[in-house]
């Protein structure tokens, strides 16, 4: 959890959100970029994959932007480097999820 590295400030190189986005709604979404902004080192890279698709079964999920996200990340100071839009999913039978 973030909230648990609250003594941590401009410590870490490197933060990797993977399949983790979209199980936080806007506000979290929102609150998330701030905190990992405020957690990076300068030049720091923070990586995060957007899930898009229908959840998985017994699961709840909440859409996600690429769009939204850079404007977040932005606004927190951060610049993106890099945007694939539409990349299949690495998972298989996952055809309808990008």
């Amino acid at each position: 959890m973030l909230s648990q590295l609250d003594h941590h400030a401009n410590e870490f190189a490197f933060v990797l959100a993977s399949g983790v986005w979209h199980h936080l709604d806007d506000k979290q979404q929102s609150m998330a970029m701030k905190r990992i902004a405020h957690l990076l080192e300068l030049n720091g890279l923070f990586a995060l994959s957007l899930r898009h698709g229908p959840p998985g079964a017994g699961s709840h999920i909440f859409p996600t932007s690429g769009k939204q996200t850079i404007q977040d990340a932005q606004a927190c100071g951060l610049t993106t480097l890099l945007c694939l839009e539409n990349q299949p999913s690495l998972m298989q039978n996952k055809e309808n999820v990008s």
